[in-house]
C-alpha cells in the first residue's frame, strides 16, 4: 500500500477549488493513479487512466486536457503527464521500503561501530535482544525494570528513527523513570499501540518532536489497540508484519 503527501494549501489553491466537482474527484483518482504507477509520479497511458477512473478513454482525454490546462498537470520531456510539482511536494523518503532499507543499512554501520561494546543476552524469547545504552555505548545497568522495559525501548527507538527520519537519544534517567512509570500501569504492547498511534498523530501535544514523556503526559488519549490502522502502521515500517509476534520482532537487531 503506497501513500503520498495532499497539503491543506488545496483548500486554498482556486486552480483547485475552481474545478468542477466531478473534475475534482477525477483529479484527487489522477493523483492516486499517478502514485500508484510502477514510475511513481507518472501518469500511466490514456487507456490505463481511464480504466482506472472507469470511464471512457474518450471522456480521460478530456479530463486529462481539464486538468493540464488548469495548471495541475504538467508533461515531461517525452511528453508524458504528471502531477504539478510532484517531485517537489512528494519526498522520495515517503517510499516505504526505500526508508526502511535505508535506515536498516544505518543500524548495521551503528551496530558494527559499537563492536565490542554491544552485549547479546537472551530476554523474554530464545531470540538475542540487544541490550546497549545506544547513547553511551556501554552495557545498561543492572536495574530491575519493569517486564518489557527493553523491548518497548528499543521498539521506540527504532520506530521513531522510521517516523521522524532521525536518531531518538534515549535519556536513561528522565525517559527511564517516564518509561516506567507508563509499564506500571500499561502492558508494553498496548503501550507499543498507544506510542503508534501518538507517532502518527499530526496534532499530538505538545507540538513538535515526539517524546516519551509526552506519551507520558498523553497516554490516556490513545486506544491500546490498533485494529483498524494496521495495515498502514505495518506500511510505515513500525510493526511486525501480521505472521510475525511482536516480542520477537526485532529489525534493530539486524546484523
Amino acid at each position: 500500500m503506497r501513500w503520498f503527501r495532499v497539503y491543506t494549501a488545496v483548500l486554498h489553491d482556486p486552480k483547485v477549488q475552481r474545478l468542477h466537482p466531478s473534475t475534482f474527484k477525477h483529479w484527487i483518482n489522477i493523483l492516486c493513479i499517478a502514485n500508484g504507477n510502477q514510475e511513481r509520479g507518472i501518469l500511466p497511458p490514456t487507456e490505463e487512466v481511464a480504466f482506472a477512473l472507469r470511464i471512457k478513454p474518450a471522456e480521460a482525454e478530456k479530463v486529462l486536457t481539464q486538468l493540464e490546462g488548469a495548471g495541475l498537470l504538467d508533461r515531461d520531456e517525452g511528453g508524458r503527464l504528471f502531477p504539478h510539482n510532484w517531485t517537489e511536494r512528494q519526498r522520495g523518503s515517503d517510499v516505504v521500503s526505500t526508508r526502511v532499507q535505508r535506515h536498516r543499512e544505518k543500524k548495521k554501520r551503528e551496530i558494527k561501530e559499537m563492536g565490542e561494546n554491544v552485549t547479546l543476552h537472551p530476554r523474554f524469547s530464545n531470540a538475542l535482544d540487544l541490550e546497549v545504552d545506544i547513547d553511551n555505548k556501554k552495557p545498561l545497568p543492572a536495574k530491575n525494570p519493569p517486564v518489557g522495559f527493553a523491548l518497548f525501548r528499543n521498539w521506540w527507538m527504532y520506530a521513531f528513527s522510521i517516523t521522524e527520519d532521525d536518531r531518538y537519544i534515549f535519556e536513561q534517567g528522565k525517559d527511564g523513570k517516564c518509561l516506567s512509570s507508563i509499564l506500571k500501569v500499561t502492558d508494553w504492547k498496548e503501550a507499543v499501540c498507544k506510542a503508534c498511534h501518538y507517532l502518527v498523530d499530526a496534532d499530538r501535544f505538545p507540538k513538535g518532536r515526539p517524546t516519551i514523556s509526552g506519551l507520558k503526559s498523553s497516554i490516556n488519549k490513545y486506544p491500546g489497540h490498533i485494529n483498524g490502522r494496521a495495515d498502514h502502521f505495518r506500511e510505515i515500517g513500525i510493526i511486525p508484519p501480521d505472521e510475525v509476534l511482536l516480542e520477537n520482532w526485532k529489525p534493530w537487531n539486524v546484523k
